[in-house]
């Protein structure tokens, strides 16, 4: 959840505050940004959403100079901080749209599979009896319920 993403945030800093000595603190950006491209994979949409404001925040507080301050003194860089929101926003929608359609599939394929099973069963039967049966047999399988079939004569 949330602590969870917080979790994340506070270790993409401290990664960034250590590296902060050998690159300049646009390339920063741009490791926070990849940061929350990798925890959208799994971070929740909304709170993907949350990091990449908070990310966005971290990197102008602890990394554009003037440090510690909420202002920014380069167009550039307030350009840079606005992008890298929306980008963290729009993945993050995006990634979560690629997992309904990931569901999706997985329960359509399962019930490709279940449907696969079904006529595979059926067309197995020599008789009304054993078509009857199997029917019965599947429809407990997939219900989980007990299942009675009543035949009236013609």
């Amino acid at each position: 959840g949330i602590l969870s993403t917080l979790g994340y945030l506070v270790n993409l800093t401290f990664l960034n505050a250590v590296i902060l000595p050998v690159v300049q603190y646009r390339a920063i950006g741009i490791i926070y940004l990849m940061g929350i491209t990798v925890g959208s994979l799994f971070i929740k949409r909304y709170n993907i959403y949350l990091a990449s404001i908070i990310g966005g925040l971290a990197w102008n507080v602890f990394f554009i100079p003037p440090k510690f301050t909420l202002h920014i003194e380069h167009q550039e860089d307030i350009m840079l901080l606005l992008l890298f929101i929306v980008a963290g926003i729009v993945i993050g929608t995006f990634t979560r749209r690629l997992q309904v359609k990931e569901d999706i599939l997985r329960k359509e394929g399962a019930q490709a599979t279940q449907l696969y099973m079904i006529t595979k069963e059926l067309s197995n039967a020599d008789d009304i009896e054993t078509l009857i049966k199997a029917t019965v047999e599947m429809i407990d399988r997939l219900t989980g319920c007990p299942t009675s079939i009543f035949i009236r004569p013609w």
